[in-house]
């Protein structure tokens, strides 16, 4: 294909805008070219293809068309993203993860400055937050694989937070708010642990079935 037609082409894929990286332009280009839907472990495959390309069922399968769906919108995709396989659940759990490494970092950071002497009491962090940062740190190195515990205690010690700044009365109304939207990424980082897991077990399930069923 020409180079000027394969660019207009990309552009015209990703609406008239940008060229679409290449990881973007690939899934696309996968989603576009399936036409099976597995019920089981929610991949898609090949219209002609008689099982599953991915857990190897061959009764979940059933048509999808692409023009049919609606993509989410950029708000959703960020703070509330839909979990249709395990690379989404991956995704949702990498933001949690992201946000406890953000957290710990800063925390650690800031806290080690005080402690130090570099700053002076700055922001008023101090032992206490440095364990604190470093408790997000060791979570974020879980919950990036895929640990469901790891992203469990991470919201909870979240919450548990934001709740005692409440009861002492440090808190706005637009620090609420912004504590609501970004406490999400670690509730998805809930939501993407666990889906990711639920998905690993079905499609572990539908593999020993399969196994079952040939060797009677």
């Amino acid at each position: 294909m020409n180079p000027s037609r394969r660019r207009a082409r990309i552009r015209s894929v990703n609406g008239g805008g940008k060229p679409l990286s290449c990881s973007r332009l690939a899934y696309r280009g996968t989603m576009a070219e399936a036409k099976l839907y597995c019920r089981r472990c929610r991949h898609f495959s090949p219209a002609n293809s008689s099982a599953c390309s991915n857990c190897g069922a061959s009764d979940g399968l059933e048509p999808f068309r692409l023009e049919g769906k609606k993509s989410d919108g950029r708000f959703v995709r960020v703070w509330w993203p839909t979990l249709e396989n395990t690379d989404d659940a991956k995704v949702a759990a990498y933001l949690g993860a992201g946000y406890a490494l953000f957290i710990g970092s800063v925390s650690t950071i800031l806290a080690i400055s005080n402690i130090t002497g570099l700053t002076h009491n700055w922001m008023g962090f101090g032992v206490l937050d440095c364990f604190v940062g470093v408790f997000y740190l060791v979570c974020a190195f879980f919950i990036f694989h895929m640990s469901r515990l790891a992203a469990l205690l991470a919201l909870v010690l979240y919450m548990g937070i934001k709740a005692l700044l409440l009861n002492a009365g440090a808190a706005t109304g637009g620090n609420v708010v912004s504590w609501i939207l970004f406490g999400l990424f670690l509730v998805n980082g809930v939501r993407g642990t666990y889906t990711y897991h639920d998905f690993v077990a079905g499609s572990v399930e539908t593999d020993n079935e399969s196994e079952q069923g040939r060797v009677e």
